[in-house]
C-alpha cells in the first residue's frame, strides 16, 4: 500500500473577509509557502556546507490561482532567488492551475479593515517588546502562527498580558499550522519555516488592505551570525534577515503591482536595548513571553524554561543589560539542574569575543573577515555604521553580564565608538 501523501492542516478563517474568502494573491502566497515547507522537510541534506550532500537540488510544483502572474519570468525568478537564499539549495519551481484559478484581472483584495498595523507575533520577548513599544502610537493586529498546543498557549497568555497592560488597542489572530499524515520527516533544518511565517503576515496585511507588515526582531537576532567557525550560510536561520525581508517584499510587489514592505523598525537595536525602552506596565507581558527553543518546539513544561539554549541565554543577558533582571521571574531548568555540557554559553561567548577582536582591529574588512555572512546584509537596510554600533553594543552587553565565564572570553575594556 502506498504511503498517504503529506498535507498541511491550517485554519485561516481568522482573517477571511466578510464573504468568508481570501484574496487569490493571499491564497497563492500561502500555497507557495506550504508546498516549499513540505518539500524542504522531506529531502535530507548533509551535516554541513562542507558536505557535498548539504546543497540539494529541489523541484517544486505549486498550484496557484493567478497562474498567468506566477508564471511570468520576473515572479518565477523572485521566488527561486528567495528560496535559494533561505535554504542554500538549488530550486526549480513550476506552476499549475489551481481548481479555483482566476484571471489576474479579476482578482481583488478585500476592503480595508481598521487602520491597524499588522505585526507578526511569535510570543517571544522581541515580539512583546516590539508590540509594547508600538502600541502607544499605533493600533496593532498581532498575527501568530502556532504549530503545537504549547506554542498556542504561551502566545495566548502573552497577548492577554499585553492587553492587561493597557498600552494601546491590540487585536490578534492566531493561525493553526501543522503537518499531518505521510512519511516521517527526513530533514530537521527546515529553513523554509520562516517562509510560512512571512507568507501568513503578508496574506493578513493584504487582506486588511495594508501595504506593509511589521517584523519585531532585534538586529543581532535578524542577522543571526554563526556561533562557531564551522557554521556558515543557511546553517543558521535567515527567517528575519534583512535580505530575506527585502526579497519577500519584492515578491509581493511583483504580485500585486503595488508597494509592499516588511518593516523591521528594531533592526538597529539589540534585544537588551528593546527591553530597556519599555514602560513598567510591560513587565508582566515580558515575563509571560517565551524564548526557550525547547518550549517553543512543544517539548517540556512551559513552567520551566531550559536555560541551556541560545534563546534562553540571550534572554537572560538582555534583561540584565536593560537592568531589568527582576522582570524575568519564572525559573529555568538550569537553575536547579546545572549541566555545563548542555549550555550553549561557550558558543555565544566565542561569537562575542570574535566580534570584539574584529571591532577593535578596525573597519568593515575585519568584521567581514571574521564573519563573512555580514557581507550579505543589505547596506540599504542596515548601514555599516549601524552594523558596527549594533554589534559593539551587543558585545558590551555580554561584557557587563555577571557570569563567571565572561572574563575567560572578553576583556573588561569597553569598545569605543
Amino acid at each position: 500500500m502506498s504511503e498517504p501523501s503529506r498535507r498541511v492542516s491550517t485554519d485561516y478563517s481568522a482573517f477571511m473577509d466578510d464573504e468568508g474568502s481570501l484574496s487569490p494573491v493571499a491564497q497563492d502566497l500561502l500555497s507557495l509557502a506550504q508546498e516549499a515547507y513540505l518539500r524542504d522537510r522531506e529531502e535530507p541534506r548533509g551535516s554541513s556546507p562542507d558536505d557535498p550532500r548539504w546543497h540539494r537540488t529541489l523541484s517544486l510544483e505549486v498550484p496557484v490561482r493567478l497562474w498567468d502572474v506566477w508564471r511570468s519570468p520576473d515572479v518565477s525568478q523572485a521566488v527561486v532567488s528567495l528560496l535559494e537564499w533561505m535554504t542554500d539549495d538549488t530550486w526549480a519551481v513550476a506552476w499549475t492551475r489551481h481548481a479555483q484559478s482566476r484571471d489576474s484581472g479579476q482578482s481583488r483584495l478585500s476592503l480595508p479593515g481598521p487602520e491597524r498595523e499588522v505585526m507578526l507575533f511569535s510570543g517571544g520577548l522581541d515580539a512583546v517588546a516590539g508590540a509594547a513599544t508600538l502600541l502607544p502610537e499605533q493600533d496593532l493586529l498581532a498575527v501568530g502562527i502556532a504549530t503545537n498546543r504549547g506554542m498556542q498557549g504561551y502566545q495566548s497568555r502573552t497577548l492577554t498580558s499585553l492587553r492587561k497592560a493597557r498600552l494601546g488597542s491590540l487585536e490578534s489572530r492566531l493561525i493553526q499550522f501543522s503537518v499531518v499524515r505521510g512519511k516521517r520527516d527526513s530533514e530537521p533544518t527546515r529553513r523554509t519555516r520562516g517562509l510560512v511565517f512571512l507568507a501568513v503576515g503578508a496574506a493578513v496585511a493584504l487582506q486588511q488592505g495594508r501595504q506593509r507588515c511589521v517584523m519585531a526582531e532585534n538586529g543581532v537576532g535578524a542577522i543571526n551570525l554563526p556561533l562557531t567557525s564551522a557554521q556558515s550560510g543557511a546553517m543558521t536561520s535567515r527567517s528575519a534577515h534583512p535580505r530575506t525581508l527585502r526579497k519577500f517584499s519584492e515578491l509581493v510587489q511583483l504580485l500585486t503591482q503595488q508597494p509592499f514592505d516588511f518593516a523591521a523598525p528594531f533592526m538597529t537595536m539589540t534585544k537588551g536595548e528593546m527591553v530597556a525602552k519599555l514602560p513598567e506596565a510591560a513587565r508582566d507581558a515580558c515575563n509571560a513571553s517565551e524564548s526557550c527553543d525547547r518550549a517553543a518546539s512543544g517539548r517540556g513544561a512551559l513552567q520551566r524554561r531550559c536555560g541551556y539554549c541560545t534563546s534562553c541565554l540571550l534572554r537572560q543577558m538582555s534583561f540584565s543589560a536593560a537592568d531589568r533582571a527582576n522582570w524575568d521571574t519564572r525559573p529555568y531548568l538550569a537553575d536547579t539542574r546545572p549541566n555545563v555540557e548542555l549550555s550553549r554559553q561557550p558558543e555565544m561567548l566565542w561569537q562575542a569575543a570574535t566580534l570584539d577582536r574584529a571591532l577593535r582591529r578596525g573597519g568593515r574588512d575585519e568584521l567581514v573577515r571574521a564573519f563573512p555572512d555580514l557581507a550579505q546584509v543589505p547596506t540599504e537596510d542596515l548601514t555599516y555604521d549601524e552594523q558596527r554600533r549594533l554589534l559593539s553594543a551587543y558585545v558590551d552587553e555580554w561584557r557587563r553580564y555577571p557570569a563567571p565565564a565572561i572574563r575567560q572570553y572578553l576583556t573588561q575594556t569597553p569598545l569605543e565608538g
